[in-house]
């Protein structure tokens, strides 16, 4: 039944082609973007996850995770 539908649409065929080249050109410029970026700035960016500084602040153990340490060391 939707078949039918739509092919009695006026023009209905242009969509699919439409559709191909706009993602073969948003593809195209997400590559060129890739490229040309600044590998420096990448590695920084890769790193940021694992990066304690870039927090602003550095972790710390828990009070009691030292305390619990040395009870099992004195036992």
């Amino acid at each position: 039944m939707y078949q039918e539908v739509l092919r009695d649409i006026e023009g209905i065929g242009i969509f699919p082609a439409l559709s191909l080249v706009l993602f073969v050109v948003v593809f195209a410029l997400v590559v060129l973007y890739a490229v040309r970026l600044d590998r420096a700035g990448v590695q920084h960016m890769a790193a940021l996850p694992l990066d304690d500084e870039s927090r602003g602040f550095a972790l710390r153990t828990p009070r009691h995770a030292h305390s619990l340490a040395d009870q099992e060391d004195g036992q």
